[in-house]
C-alpha cells in the first residue's frame, strides 16, 4: 500500500510538473537621476507557468517574453 501511493504521488508531481513552461522575459527601464540623466537598463524574470496569465500581465507591462527552449538551444 505504502508503495502503491509513493508510485500515485510520484506520478502525479511528474504531471504537475510536465504542465509548466518556463519564459524568459526582459524590458528596458528608464531612470531618471537627480541630475536629470536618464539611464535605460534592461530587466531580466525568468518566469515558469502552467498558464498564459501570467506571460500576458508581463507583457501588458512591456515585457518582451519568448520561451526558454527557443533560447537554451
Amino acid at each position: 500500500m505504502k508503495a502503491l501511493f509513493s508510485i500515485a504521488l510520484f506520478g502525479i508531481v511528474l504531471l504537475l510538473s510536465s504542465c509548466s513552461k518556463c519564459y524568459q522575459c526582459q524590458a528596458e527601464r528608464d531612470y531618471t537621476l537627480e541630475s536629470g540623466a536618464v539611464i535605460t537598463d534592461t530587466v531580466y524574470e525568468d518566469v515558469c507557468t502552467a498558464t498564459g496569465d501570467e506571460i500576458d500581465r508581463l507583457e501588458g507591462e512591456g515585457y518582451t517574453c519568448s520561451d526558454n527552449a527557443s533560447t537554451n538551444g
